[in-house]
């Protein structure tokens, strides 16, 4: 999420907005089929919007080169924020039981090596009905921490482990990222007889106890019929 490999891809200029809490919406802004970055596994796309008033003027986002600037422009400026997405269709992995992999990353501040905590978690919390979610991630990554409960190495990938996401919110404290680390994890996700459960997961970076990054997934029922050797499965993140 860092500023560097941020893509402009427009501007408008909203209508006045009169008091009353009354709902304002814009006009669009064009987004090309041939300018939107193909997805590449483990990489997710982004919208960041960025508000400029005349009594509330925009952060210049090129002045964002260090981790103290990105988290002050994180935490203390109200006229910028993003969402993360994608919208899939997945495919259960030959040979592993008809788990779907949704690869995620794991990221380092770019100038300096930190420690962070990772949660894990559903939202809203409780156990999963329609759907088992395992968590893998490079053993590596939890060589000081306390392992997840239920946590076994992957027996072909010996630098890999899986744990199982349960109905509480899962800590792994003080992960140290390199600078500038990409580090790949994967959700690995098996539907019930029908369907997914209605449930957002999510995954976040918290550094010193606040958020600094985050993914969300959304598992929801498909809104297409199903293939007739029921081999598909949609999630909407």
């Amino acid at each position: 999420m860092v500023p560097p490999p941020w893509t402009r891809i427009g501007t408008i200029t909203m209508p006045t907005i009169d008091v009353g809490n009354r709902l304002t919406v814009s006009g669009p802004i064009p987004w090309p089929a041939g300018q939107v970055p193909q997805y590449t596994p483990g990489n997710h796309y982004c919208f960041v919007a960025v508000l400029d008033a005349r009594d509330d003027p925009a952060p210049d986002v090129s002045t964002i080169q260090t981790w103290p600037d990105f988290v002050s422009l994180a935490l203390n400026e109200n006229n910028i924020t993003w969402y993360n997405f994608d919208v899939l269709k997945l495919t259960p992995l030959v040979g592993d039981e008809r788990f779907v992999s949704r690869p995620f990353l794991i990221t380092g501040a770019m100038d300096r090596e930190l420690r962070m905590d990772l949660e894990i978690g559903l939202d809203p919390p409780g156990p999963l009905h329609e759907v088992e979610v395992l968590i893998e991630l490079p053993l590596i990554l939890l060589r000081e921490s306390e392992p997840p409960p239920g946590l076994h190495v992957v027996e072909d990938q010996r630098e890999m482990a899986r744990f199982p996401l349960v109905d509480k919110p899962i800590l792994i404290a003080g992960v140290p990222l390199p600078t500038g680390s990409r580090t790949g994890c994967r959700l690995l996700l098996r539907r019930g007889d029908h369907g997914w459960d209605d449930r957002d997961l999510f995954v976040r970076q918290l550094y010193d106890g606040r958020e600094v990054g985050r993914m969300t997934w959304r598992l929801t029922a498909a809104t297409e019929p199903e293939p007739q050797d029921d081999q598909d499965a949609d999630m909407e993140t």
